[in-house]
């Protein structure tokens, strides 16, 4: 996706930031951000031009909000993976100079949540099987049918459908020859009669019970079900720790190397102990292994004493609940993790 596009969300974010930065010349001169030091990040991760570059370390000194607004609007033709690096580094200069509470800083890190989440939204593809709830007709027809519609009648009895139903079914003469079309009259019955819970779990039943015996189906389903919700996990922590990335990084200002070794072994910066944390959650495939991933980080927050550690308790609570809330599973974050 273009960061540079006019319909790009991303691109709302770094306008408004261009316009706050053009109102806000007194604060940035009084704070300690360096431009310099934002250019030299960006231009290392290819996220600013050459031209722009050289006239921020090179050219004459202009005011920190000129140079800033110089940056911005040289990144609004980047891609978007530049821009967000670019929030990152910026983000955490505002928080590191004491404006974490700025207007402006809020008001960035707000958009750019929101600006994630659609990215998140957008990118999340596949059918979502909760097991126990009501499938689509057209889930069923695209997963089940086109694979077992040969044996519609077997999964009509097991749905509860009596012989002369299925009867009924198989002489419509609209119907011959067509079985997909007779199976997914035995899926409408289904929801229609209440006999049987309309659920994903119910159609598993089916699939598995000796008559249908297509347990592979079954177990691709249930395989899907339990990749959906890890996604959807993942998703919801990274949205509740970037809710937290303001206060977080205030109160690890001075403990980065204590916090990044704990966590990675090696002394890094803030943003990018935070990518890395990102990056492994987003490759981890299974339920245990986020839940272990999640509390060595909180574990390494912990470790280094308040008010850190009570930092570390918050995002925890918030994971907790939020992961419950979103996929109705209790997480254990409170595991010392070694």
């Amino acid at each position: 996706m273009s960061g540079g596009s006019p319909h790009s969300p991303l691109f709302g974010v770094i306008d408004a930031a261009s316009h706050a930065l053009t109102d806000n010349t007194l604060s940035f001169t009084k704070s300690n951000i360096n431009p310099i030091d934002i250019a030299n990040g960006l231009y290392a991760a290819k996220g600013l031009s050459e031209n722009v570059y050289t006239k921020i370390t090179t050219g004459p000194p202009a005011s920190p909000s000129k140079s800033l607004l110089l940056i911005f609007n040289d990144v609004k033709g980047n891609v978007g993976k530049n821009n967000i690096i670019l929030f990152d580094i910026f983000l955490t200069q505002l928080v590191q100079r004491g404006m974490a509470g700025s207007k402006f800083a809020q008001t960035l890190l707000e958009s750019y949540q929101n600006f994630v989440e659609k990215q998140e939204e957008e990118t999340s593809t596949g059918t979502v099987y909760d097991l126990e709830a009501e499938p689509k007709l057209a889930d069923l027809m695209n997963l089940v049918a086109a694979k077992i519609s040969s044996d519609w009648r077997l999964v009509g009895i097991q749905l509860g459908m009596t012989n002369s139903e299925l009867d009924a079914i198989q002489m419509d003469i609209s119907l011959a020859g067509k079985p997909i079309l007779m199976l997914q009259k035995v899926f409408s019955h289904w929801e229609n009669s209440g006999i049987k819970p309309y659920t994903w779990s119910t159609v598993l039943d089916v699939l598995k019970s000796p008559s249908v015996g297509h347990n592979g189906l079954a177990d691709s389903i249930v395989s899907s079900a339990e990749e959906q919700k890890v996604m959807k996990t993942k998703a919801i922590m990274k949205r509740a720790l970037r809710k937290r990335y303001v206060d977080l990084c205030c109160v690890l200002s001075g403990s980065y190397d204590t916090f990044s070794r704990q966590f990675l072994s090696i002394s890094t910066s803030y943003d990018a102990t935070m990518r890395e944390f990102v990056s492994i959650l987003n490759s981890l495939t299974t339920m245990t292994k986020v839940e272990s991933h999640c509390n060595k980080f909180l574990l390494a927050l912990r470790s280094i004493g308040q008010p850190v550690t009570g930092a570390g308790s918050s995002i925890g609570r918030d994971w907790t609940d939020a992961v419950y809330d979103g996929v109705g599973i209790r997480l254990n974050f409170e595991t010392t993790v070694t």
